[in-house]
């Protein structure tokens, strides 16, 4: 049994410290420490020989417990606050029993099992995330890889150990996972990182439209797959099955004209086609003829020779004085299935009627046809009180089909003297009037009966000049009949000297108005011109 030796008080706490040990031989003893408010034993220690004398001394001393035994030699216990076994003195973190050192001194511990344990104990390091206290170069907070840590995806390690703003790559393309960037225009700019995380062939998206901008295609059958953004700058379109330009991400809205407005293509699977005016499903273009719309404009129908129409809001304007006319023709675009509008301006007399005879050369004319606005203004000198015939002709020249539009113009009334009583020679209903065919529809051109009358007026001038010479003969031989007919009211002049229509080789009058002689045939009743 033991014996009581020694004993001591601390004075800054409640506690008692006893020494015993064996006195029959001194060979070893005990150190004993106890609550002075309770009684109860907190620790105790062995000892070699009997502690003679004990001790507590001051926290401030870092020596908690101090014995001298019977050997002669002394016992010190240190303050060990967190009792990991390592004096407060030497414990990097004297209140954390699963830490006290830091051999590379980057602030964590070198028990890896311990609190903030050190991954790489003996290289200093700051990364935080992956590990801790291992070399960390952007700073990240990431470790950078070595031969035991592999980077993502392989390992949790940063794959990108340049890079403060990367570590992981989980698609493995080069573009870490952290993915930003500004708008300028409403796109993308300053792309970094990798749009598409787990798409190894994408990794920028320029238009947002969650398409990549790396655009590549193969064969499926007759139409391609695309791989990637076909539009990298359209924010609406992605692929392009047949290839032709247009995405196959079709909308459309409809005009004040019952056409569409459209966006990308009607026709995704037909690399002619794309547009679809109508909606009535026909393509304009195709490899199969017979699917051809050749109305893209009409709904309904598809098929046939395509008709030309005339020139959208066509509109001619026409002012005249007595030496010429001016004539003002305008449109704001070709019509449909037209290749070619031409313009004819024709002058004749009232009476005389117009058909395909009396059309000579264009004096406008397209091909190809502008598509969008045209304006013309044309002089054309004008022989006498005559009237204007306009044609406008549009040509399909493929199907060598034809449209047209006749308008009639007259200009002012010419007053005339004829046998000394003022006339109005009536030529139209007033100047610039217009009576023009329907617009809509194609004027059949047909040939009219040859005309005759220049025959018959020809002959009745002939007879005239007969009869005319006759009475010249008869003035000659009597001198009575002369003076007779220098009585007369008017002069009549000589056969011979009066001008010869070239119409109808009959005699003309001339009649002269506001500085012009006017040319009256009274065979052919219109003037000569």
């Amino acid at each position: 049994n033991f014996e009581g030796f020694s004993a001591g008080f601390s004075l800054e706490e409640p506690k008692v410290i006893i020494g015993s040990g064996m006195a029959s031989d001194s060979s070893e003893g005990e150190i004993l420490i106890y609550d002075a408010n309770n009684g109860s034993l907190i620790d105790s220690w062995p000892t070699e020989g009997i502690p003679r004398g004990v001790a507590i001394t001051g926290t401030a001393s870092n020596k908690r417990y101090i014995a001298a035994n019977s050997t002669g030699e002394w016992a010190v216990w240190m303050q060990d606050t967190d009792e990991d076994g390592k004096p407060d003195t030497v414990d990097l973190w004297p209140e954390d029993p699963s830490q006290w050192a830091d051999s590379d001194g980057d602030g964590y511990g070198d028990n890896e099992n311990g609190s903030n344990g050190d991954s790489c104990p003996f290289i200093s390091g700051r990364s935080l995330h992956d590990r801790l206290g291992c070399l960390d170069s952007d700073s990240d907070g990431w470790s950078d890889a070595d031969q035991g840590w592999p980077p993502h995806p392989v390992g949790i390690a940063d794959a990108f150990d340049e890079d403060p703003n990367q570590w992981n790559d989980s698609d493995s393309d080069g573009y870490g996972d952290n993915y930003f960037y500004d708008i300028l225009h409403s796109f993308r700019v300053n792309q970094s990182g990798d749009a598409f995380v787990d798409d190894s062939s994408q990794w920028s998206d320029n238009d947002g439209d969650g398409c990549g901008d790396n655009h590549s295609w193969s064969l499926n059958g007759l139409w391609r797959f695309d791989i990637g953004d076909a539009f990298p700058n359209d924010p609406h379109q992605c692929s392009d099955q047949d290839g032709d330009g247009y995405g196959d991400n079709y909308s459309f809205t409809i005009g004040d004209d019952g056409l569409r407005f459209e966006v990308g293509d009607a026709f995704s699977q037909n690399p002619l086609a794309w547009s679809d005016l109508d909606g009535d499903g026909c393509p304009p273009n195709s490899t199969v003829a017979s699917e051809i719309d050749n109305y893209p404009e009409d709904a309904s129908k598809c098929h046939g020779d395509p008709e030309p129409s005339l020139p959208e809001n066509l509109d001619i304007f026409v002012t005249s004085d007595f030496e010429q006319w001016r004539v003002e023709i305008s449109w704001h675009s070709r019509g449909e299935n037209t290749e070619m509008i031409e313009v004819f301006i024709i002058e004749l007399n009232e009476s005389i009627d117009c058909h395909e005879l009396c059309i000579g050369n264009a004096s406008l004319s397209y091909n190809p046809a502008p598509a969008g606005y045209v304006d013309e203004l044309r002089y054309i000198e004008r022989s006498g009180p005559t009237r204007l015939i306009i044609l406008v002709r549009s040509t399909n020249l493929e199907y060598s089909t034809t449209i047209e539009q006749w308008s009639n113009y007259s200009g002012e009334e010419l007053p005339v003297e004829i046998n000394n009583e003022t006339v109005d020679i009536p030529i139209s209903e007033g100047n610039n009037s217009e009576n023009e065919s329907n617009s809509s529809s194609q004027i059949e051109v047909k040939s009219g009966k040859s005309d005759n009358s220049l025959l018959v007026w020809g002959g009745a001038a002939g007879l005239v000049l007969l009869i005319g010479a006759s009475i010249l003969l008869l003035r000659r031989r009597s001198s009575e009949e002369i003076n007779l007919l220098s009585d007369s009211t008017f002069s009549e002049l000589s056969p011979i000297a009066q001008p010869v229509c070239t119409r109808c080789g009959g005699t003309t009058q001339v009649i002269p108005h506001q500085g012009h002689n006017f040319h009256w045939c009274g065979a052919c009743q219109q003037y000569n011109t």
